[in-house]
């Protein structure tokens, strides 16, 4: 029998951006009315109640950082797989709340599955048509691991995980430890072009701890209050562009301050 309730959904987040909760529950509560799952908020000290929705947050203290704290929380959560969130991806359509039980089915049944990234990317994939709109992610390919809304098997996710890890460090080195030695385990993306299951702004709607420009409208057009004074705006978002061919001296992996950057992060590589 399908069980696909063995799931639940991590909001990470941190009390200085509490600002953004109410925005974001509002909207997750308007296009997910029939979220079957259990709500944690990944925090430091704060509590969160929004009506309709089931919200726990652990609150493990301040001066933890971004990596140990997710950590800890996972652990104590008892699901096998874990929905991972960000605080700023503002829901602006309806969840597709069948396929992602498709994908946590699928996950349960084939348990060398670490994770379904369910917003495409524009890197090469294979197309190995196992499940239905999802691509098998290359071994060798940037941002395997990455902070986007997935859905992963969550021992797999501690694994890769490191107490002293951001976020960014985290994405960047978690991909070369799956890459190269601390898992074979598998990663799924959804294809370019398929239907998305979990519909937000690309990339979320902050960026470097500022309001992306093109939020007021979205937030208009939710009808969604938002002081947007306390953080002002970013002066210019770039979005990816699928045509665009970084030359590889000049990608993440071949930037000439790569090497003193890596052996400074030794850590990571663990």
């Amino acid at each position: 029998m399908r069980n696909t309730k063995d799931c639940t959904i991590v909001v990470s987040s941190c009390d200085a951006y509490r600002d953004l909760w109410p925005a974001f529950f509002a909207l997750l509560k308007r296009y997910w009315p029939d979220c079957p799952y259990k709500i944690v908020l990944n925090t430091e000290t704060l509590d969160f109640k929004w009506p309709g929705l089931e919200i726990e947050a652990f609150g493990f203290g301040k001066n933890m950082t971004w990596g140990k704290r997710l950590r800890k929380t996972l652990k104590k959560i008892q699901t096998d797989q874990v929905l991972m969130l960000l605080d700023d991806f503002f829901l602006q359509a309806p969840v597709d709340t069948e396929r992602l039980e498709n994908c946590v089915y699928w996950m349960q049944q084939n348990p060398e599955i670490a994770n379904f990234s369910l917003f495409p990317d524009y890197f090469e994939n294979i197309k190995d048509e196992r499940f239905e709109n999802f691509e098998l992610r290359k071994r060798v390919t940037a941002y395997v691991v990455n902070c986007q809304a997935g859905l992963w098997n969550r021992k797999e996710l501690i694994s890769l995980l490191r107490d002293h890890e951001n976020a960014w460090q985290f994405e960047e080195f978690g991909t070369i430890r799956a890459r190269y030695y601390k898992t074979r385990k598998k990663f799924y993306i959804l294809a370019n072009g398929a239907p998305l299951i979990f519909d937000y702004p690309v990339g979320g709607a902050i960026h470097r701890g500022k309001w992306r420009q093109d939020m007021p409208d979205l937030l208009a057009r939710e009808n969604v209050e938002m002081d947007f004074s306390k953080r002002g705006f970013i002066e210019e978002h770039i979005l990816p562009n699928p045509e665009i061919k970084v030359p590889f001296a000049e990608s993440w992996w071949g930037r000439k301050h790569d090497l003193s950057r890596y052996v400074k992060n030794w850590r990571s590589y663990f």
